[in-house]
């Protein structure tokens, strides 16, 4: 079943990168599947290793059929969608007001950094776990440290339109500097993975060479196999060479087949056994800014509840007292949070406005170049992250490069 979905995205995928002068995103979201779905499951059995939690024959069947379900459905709705052409009109006064406050939350970001950093110790800069206890005083809104990622992959973006300029150079040096000392504080490898990949997504879709993005995902594999190696906590004290650590990664941080199998076995036609409120985890999502004192209503994210109630049936060394003690989660692609949410509705309503969203993104996309460095490889994502979590990381970085891509087009028409 799983070799349908390859030849099936591989037919949309080959035959969309032929084409230069549009993106089809429907095939991208395919290629999520395949690369969280497809390859792990296919590593994971030819080479005998396991799985977190392994299911029957039926409950895999039924996966397979959701996810063919679910394509299809999203693939009618992004079809009969009609593009809509977005002329965003700012004042350009408004715009570079914007833009100033950006770059002052970029220079607060860095101190911030630093101050974090020099306070820890030299001996805790390995751990993870600290890094990221660190920022937890920023809440919510410790997603203003990715904007130096914008503004980094901003000046990339102009060496590779042709601007070599001194003045650029400096930018691009001086960004990318920036970008990288607050995305290590953030003991994030996603972050250091996003510094070189989105500057190369956007050449990608200059040139259309495949082999670029061959060697960008080849590129980050082995960055997160060292990161394991080197500053992951729970993977430090295992000894592993980069080799197993990327059998760990992909076993633990890529597949997401057990977490969508676990999701299927309990769901119903509304309801999941792993929330005890449908659809809290989307409402969450959406008062993720405002303070539980004033949106008390909100509850908690999807991945909170997965950890919760497998700490309460599945995982013993999980189980906590109250939900609220919770303070990590379980990664869950876009369609298991839609089953935990809302059971088979849930799962419906999902692959209806996934079709419309795609077709948005396609709009912005063919609207605004600057950001073919990010809203394709956020389409990838869409197969296996949740709602929250690609919110709190990436609206940032397309925020800073949709403001500067606006100056740029309204400087040239001057």
């Amino acid at each position: 079943m799983y070799l349908i979905l390859i030849l099936f995205g591989s037919y949309f995928f080959i035959s969309n990168l032929k084409n230069k002068k549009s993106i089809n995103l429907y095939s991208w979201y395919i290629l999520g599947q395949i690369f969280f779905f497809v390859l792990p499951y296919s590593i994971i059995e030819i080479f005998n290793f396991e799985f977190k939690y392994n299911f029957s024959l039926e409950v895999k069947l039924k996966g397979w059929l959701i996810l063919i379900l679910s394509n299809l459905i999203i693939y009618i709705f992004y079809k009969l969608s009609y593009r809509i052409n977005f002329n965003l009109k700012f004042n350009s006064l408004f715009l570079r007001l914007l833009n100033y406050i950006l770059i002052f939350l970029v220079l607060f970001s860095f101190l911030f950094a630093i101050n974090n950093i020099l306070s820890i110790g030299i001996e805790n800069i390995s751990n993870n776990n600290i890094l990221r206890s660190k920022i937890s005083v920023l809440g919510p809104f410790s997603i203003i440290l990715l904007l130096p990622i914008g503004y980094s992959t901003y000046f990339w973006i102009k060496f590779i339109n042709g601007d070599k300029s001194l003045k650029n150079f400096i930018s691009i040096f001086l960004f990318t500097f920036i970008a990288l000392i607050v995305a290590f504080s953030r003991g994030q490898r996603t972050d250091l993975i996003l510094i070189p990949l989105l500057p190369i997504f956007y050449y990608f879709f200059k040139s259309r060479n495949f082999k670029i993005l061959l060697y960008g995902f080849s590129g980050a594999l082995i960055i997160c196999s060292y990161y394991a190696t080197t500053l992951k906590t729970n993977l430090q004290n295992l000894n592993l060479n980069i080799v197993n650590a990327a059998i760990e990664i992909l076993k633990g941080d890529i597949d997401r087949n057990w977490t969508f199998w676990m999701a299927i076995d309990n769901t119903g036609f509304l309801t999941n056994k792993f929330m005890d409120n449908t659809f809290e985890g989307y409402i969450y999502t959406l008062f993720t800014f405002i303070p539980r004192s004033i949106a008390y209503f909100k509850g908690y994210s999807t991945e909170t509840w997965f950890v919760f109630n497998m700490g309460n049936y599945y995982e013993s060394t999980w189980r906590v007292l109250s939900i609220s003690d919770i303070n990590w989660g379980v990664t869950l692609s876009g369609i298991t949070e839609a089953i935990i949410n809302g059971g088979i509705v849930g799962l419906l309503l999902y692959s209806i406005v996934m079709g419309l969203i795609l077709k948005i993104i396609e709009s912005f996309n063919q609207k605004y170049v600057y950001l073919n460095s990010i809203l394709p490889f956020l389409v990838v994502l869409f197969s296996g992250y949740t709602f929250y979590n690609l919110l709190v990381i990436y609206v940032p970085i397309i925020m800073v490069l949709l403001i500067l891509n606006q100056l740029d087009l309204k400087d040239k028409n001057k």
